[in-house]
Formats: C-alpha cells, structure tokens, sequence
C-alpha cells in the first residue's frame, strides 16, 4: 500500500512548508493486527489559505471500508445526537416531508432521531459493517464514499449532515460542491469539526492520525466553503465527549445570499 506525498494545498494548490509538527511513521489508527505498515504522518499549514493539513495522504479506502467504531457504543454522544437532532429540526423546520441525508452516518446514531419525527432519512457509509447495522436498525445506508458520482442518485437533500467527517476528506472542494448540488433549492449543509484552536491550545496532537486530512478553523473553512460554491453562515460551539468542544459550521449555496456570521 502506498502513502502519497502532499506537495502542495488539498484546497488552494500552493507549496506546502516543512511541517510543524512530524510524529514520523505510524501505524493506522484502529490498526489492531501485529504487524502494520507505517506511513509518514505530520502536520503542517498553508501559508495562502492557512488550511492545516497533512503532508501525506494514505487512500480512504484503506481506513474505511472496514471500521471498528460505532457511534453508539457512547451514550453521552448518543445524548448528544439527539439534542443536535432536535436543534438542526426546529432550525431549518424539519417535518414530515422534509429529508435529511448523512455523510459518514455509522450505525445510524444521529438519523435514527430524524428518522422518529417521521422525517425521510437517508445515511451515507462506506463501511460495510457498520451499514448493515444501521440498516438492521430500520435507518436506510447506502454502503459508498460520498462524492461527485453519487450527484443525482439521491433524491435532494433538505439538510445534509457530516459529524467529524469533514477532516477525513482529501478532495475537500469536490466533496463540498458534490454537497450542494445534492441540496434541494433552499437546503443546508452542516459539518461537526473539532477547532483548530483548542488543538492547539491544548497540544492534543493524540487527535493527529491519519484519517484526519485536515485541522480546521473558521477562516479555513470558510475559504474551502467558497471554492465549492458554499458560503458560511454560522459557526455554534457545543461540549461533547466529556466536556471538548466541536464547531456545527452552517453552509449555503451562495445562492441564498447568506452572510458570514461567526
């Protein structure tokens, strides 16, 4: 298996520094088998957009196909799907009719709450495992990567959802463009990301492996939102597992004509 090296931006395309922060070579994270290969990881920060980033990328499919952790394993991340559930529905009047599509969806932890206000739901996940589990739990998956092929195979999106998967995305721009062109005319989209702030207010470079492409902050997503066609709306910060925050960004289709609130 080959890592391929980041020369220049995943969003802007400009020469990337010397990282600032190398961890050397390393196992993939989840990797529970004796003997792994290791691939270079360390981080570093565009010096035009500021979006930081890896300087080597290892192929999804090697990280996801299969994949060890369900989101409902944590009742207080379950707690918290709910809440976010009930929020994202009173926010964007969420009913029966409306339809709500979820990238990287897991087992069904956060569209199974959609899904009981008898709002149509749809998950997105390519690890087949974890799909089933959610299909077992009465929430339809499709087991596939989200991207530009899926654009008009799924019926529009009145919200489109992505919890910590943002990061885990090399082709960021196409992802977010394939997004919006999945949203029905006045639909949203909304990412949880951890902030790049309290990584590094906090030094918690254990957040650091591989399948995290990307560290983000306001500005950077902001930058990558546009590229894509999208503008940011709003940004909440809520406490969860045990007490760290997470970013909810809110994008647009520019369309909407939005403005920028943070």
């Amino acid at each position: 298996m080959e890592d391929l090296a980041v020369t220049g931006c995943r969003v802007c395309g400009r020469r990337l520094p010397a990282p600032f922060l190398d961890l050397g070579a390393q196992p993939l994270a989840n990797a529970l088998d004796t003997i792994e290969p290791r691939f270079p990881l360390a981080v570093t920060s565009c010096s035009a957009c500021r979006l930081v980033q890896l300087t080597h990328s290892v192929p999804p499919s090697a990280m996801f196909t299969d994949y060890p952790y369900m989101s409902s394993f944590s009742s207080s991340f379950l707690a918290h799907a709910e809440r976010m559930a009930e929020s994202l529905s009173a926010r964007y009047a969420l009913g029966p009719g409306s339809r709500v599509v979820e990238v990287g969806s897991n087992d069904g932890y956060l569209l199974q709450y959609f899904a009981k206000s008898g709002i149509e739901v749809l998950g997105i996940e390519p690890a087949q495992n974890v799909a089933k589990i959610a299909r077992e739990r009465g929430v339809p998956t499709k087991s596939v990567f989200f991207g530009p092929d899926l654009v008009g195979q799924i019926e529009p999106a009145d919200l489109l959802i992505g919890n910590n998967v943002l990061a885990h995305v090399p082709d960021l721009v196409a992802f977010l463009d394939a997004g919006r062109r999945c949203l029905s005319p006045q639909g949203a989209m909304v990412f949880e990301v951890p902030y790049l702030l309290d990584f590094l207010d906090h030094l918690e470079f254990d957040t650091v492996y591989h399948e995290h492409c990307f560290y983000f902050d306001v500005r950077a997503l902001a930058f990558a939102g546009a590229r894509a066609g999208l503008t940011l709306v709003d940004v909440e910060r809520y406490p969860v597992h045990g007490g760290s925050p997470v970013s909810y960004t809110h994008l647009r289709a520019h369309e909407t004509k939005a403005n920028l609130v943070c």
